[in-house]
């Protein structure tokens, strides 16, 4: 069942799928459940910060939007090795559905000549 706390005025995103990681990019997906025909899903990330697995104070920020029915965005502008967040939402005539859960992935290593060992 579908929570009643995720939709406003028929904008809904039921659920963020998650985050696989390629190199050093992320692809998203999720399930768009909106009834509103061309809206826009915004998608925001933060930079995770361990040890305390926050945002460490850095706020979501929208890197993106695409229009329904679009339901993945793969995010390339992202640092090796580093944790990102990631949360949408929907929007259409400046009605904002509530965000979705998040979903987090780590980005790999994007030069393959530092994952091997020389031994001497």
């Amino acid at each position: 069942m579908l929570s009643a706390q995720r939709m406003t005025a028929g904008l809904l995103i039921s659920l963020l799928l998650g985050v696989s990681a390629e190199a050093a990019s992320l692809r998203l997906a999720w399930v768009n459940n909106s009834v509103v025909v061309g809206h826009i899903i915004e998608v925001e990330r933060c930079i995770v910060l361990a040890p305390a697995a926050t945002c460490g104070g850095t706020a979501f920020g929208k890197v993106n939007q695409v229009v329904f029915p679009v339901s993945t965005f793969t995010d390339l502008v992202l640092a090796e090795v580093t944790k990102y967040r990631y949360r949408v939402r929907a929007t259409a005539n400046s009605i904002f559905s509530l965000y979705s859960n998040e979903a987090e992935n780590t980005t790999a290593i994007n030069d393959p000549a530092l994952l091997s060992v020389t031994v001497p």
